[in-house]
């Protein structure tokens, strides 16, 4: 095998540690969403879900390098072409891709569970506007309106 193909095998391996890594991430994201926990503990996995984003986005040009190297198109087709034309490679792609799809899989169900609370969050800042009043209860800059409330028959005591 060519240094440039066993860098190839090597960087596939690599990466694909890296996804399951980020899979890892992604599966503590769901769990805290799901349990409703603290903002500081989505805070802390958001961080590490950017950290790792970072990382494979790095791993990624790498492998597009490598595989410009080899003549190959630095894609899906040309990462496909490269195991085809190079057996030694087959099981190191397809660990990627497979982990690639879960990893895809994991955040778009997280990206559903985050448009659920945007939507039931957005309800409430209807609700407390219809409540009070007023259209906007603080502008783009996070500032109170001072936007006279209309009377309403809510007395409060």
């Amino acid at each position: 095998m060519s240094a440039i193909l066993e860098q190839l095998q090597d960087s596939l391996e690599r990466e694909s540690t890296l996804v399951g890594q980020f899979i890892s991430v992604l599966q503590t994201e769901s769990e805290t969403l799901i349990q409703a926990k603290e903002i500081n503990e989505l805070e802390a996995v958001t961080r590490e879900k950017s950290r790792f984003a970072g990382l494979l986005t790095q791993m990624d040009q790498d492998r597009q390098a490598q595989l410009r190297k080899l003549g190959f198109e630095p894609n899906k087709t040309g990462l496909d072409a490269a195991a085809l034309a190079h057996p030694s490679l087959q099981p190191a792609c397809q660990s990627l891709l497979d982990l690639a799809r879960q990893a895809s899989d994991l955040n778009a169900s997280n990206g559903a569970i985050i448009d659920i609370y945007l939507q039931h969050n957005q309800q409430a800042i209807d609700t407390l506007r219809r409540l009070v009043g007023v259209d906007h209860l603080y502008d783009a800059s996070g500032r109170a309106h001072s936007m006279p409330a209309h009377k309403t028959n809510i007395k409060a005591g």
